[in-house]
Formats: structure tokens, sequence, C-alpha cells
């Protein structure tokens, strides 16, 4: 099930839990489990399945006890029909959006994919910076909690204030599920010029880093040497030309 994973990571660490599964606490999950649950089209759910929670989103209301759901980061054959008293099915993780600095210091938007500034026993967190692919860990005190009164005047740049107005749009009416979703369009929309380069590469192209032949120098150099031996040969230097 390694394409239904929320997200490639960027450097883990040893003994961090694997990417694509949450570490649910006790309270999350007993809520869940003493609710009804009440889905709709389209919302953000989580699904067990071989011992570990997967996001995903129901595409389809089936009768009065199933939904069709699509779990993110898969394909559409992977798209399952689950009962909704079968247990395996349970309301999306809250979405946590938080300041996540980088190491240059400066913070970006970024939603909670494992950990909680809630929990005061987290020392990292996976976190999901809002327009960019990948998802990263960081340390405790590289986060702090994102709220209106938090956002800057002034962005330090165009893609940090699209960032921003993305990460309020998201703790309105997103949920985890998408933004994981729109992280992995943005790795397909990466990897496409990639292949397209290596595809034109593998057609005569000079491969990177290679100077492609210079015919006006090899011209010039042809013409300096024709002329250094018609002088020589009016000195008598060397042999005439045959006629």
């Amino acid at each position: 099930r390694s394409s239904r994973r929320r997200m490639p990571e960027e450097g883990p660490e040893a003994g961090e839990p694997a990417a694509g599964h949450h570490q649910g606490g006790a309270d999350h999950e007993g809520s869940q489990q003493d609710q009804p649950l009440e889905l709709s089209q389209g919302d953000a759910v989580e699904v067990e399945a071989d011992g570990e929670w997967w996001d995903a989103i129901v595409v389809k209301l089936v009768g009065e006890g199933a939904v069709r759901v699509h779990y993110v980061g898969g394909t559409d054959e992977e798209d399952e029909e689950i009962a909704l008293d079968s247990g395996r099915l349970k309301a999306a993780k809250k979405l946590e959006v938080v300041w996540a600095k980088g190491s240059d210091g400066i913070g970006w938007p970024a939603a909670v994919l494992d950990g909680s500034l809630e929990d005061q026993d987290c020392t990292k967190l996976r976190v999901q910076r809002f327009l960019q692919p990948h998802s990263s860990w960081i340390r405790r005190d590289q986060a702090s909690v994102f709220t209106k009164e938090s956002i800057p005047k002034r962005s330090s740049s165009k893609k940090l204030a699209e960032a921003i107005e993305s990460a309020q749009a998201a703790l309105v009416n997103g949920s985890l599920a998408a933004v994981v979703a729109e992280a992995n369009a943005l790795q397909e929309r990466e990897a496409k010029p990639a292949s397209k380069r290596a595809r034109k590469g593998s057609h005569g192209a000079a491969a990177p880093g290679s100077a492609a032949p210079n015919r006006s120098s090899n011209n010039q150099a042809a013409a300096r040497k024709n002329h250094r031996l018609t002088a020589m040969r009016k000195l008598g230097l060397c042999a005439p030309l045959d006629t």
C-alpha cells in the first residue's frame, strides 16, 4: 500500500513513525467510537487497513450504511466501499496549522501531519508546508501556532503571501487530506518537466553540463592553419602543392 502513503519525507530520522499513518491517541479514537459516524460526499476520513490508519476522501455514499473512499495518494483502482459500522472508519484528524521555521529562520505556514503542539510531550512534528511538495520534520521550538493575529502585515515574497492565503482557506473549509492531495499534485507537476528533459537528452541532445560543438571556432582554426602553410610555401620552408 505504499502508493497510499501520505507523503514522501525529506530525510526521515531513525525511530520516527512512517509517513502515511497516524499516531492516533486514545482520546481521539475513543471519541469516535462513542458517536455514530455521519459522512457526506467530499468528507475527509481515516481508514484502517493492515493495522494502520490511512487518509482518504469520501467520493460516494453507497445506500444508507456504506461509503466509497479514495485513498490520498492512491489510484482509482484502490477505491473501496466500506460499511459505516465496520469499525474501519473515523473522522479525519483535526487540521492543525502552524508556523514552521526553516534553516533560514523564516516561518512558513504548514499543516501538521504527525505530532501536535497541543501534546506537551511532543518534541518533533512532521509538517507539510503550503504550496511546497515535500513534508519534513521540525523541532517543537521551530513551530508556533498559526493565528490571524500572527500573520504579518507584509509578506517577504509573493509565494509566502499565497501560502498564507491557502493556510487561512484550509482552516475554514479544508482538511488534512486536501492539503496532502495538493502537495502530491505539486510533486507530479515537478516530475513532468524532469521527464521531458530526460527524453530530450535521449534523442541526441547534448547532455547537461556538456558543451555543443562550436563549428565557427573549428572553421577559424582551419583557416589559420591554411594561412600558415601558404606563407611557409612562399618562403620555401615546405614543399609546394602538387599541380
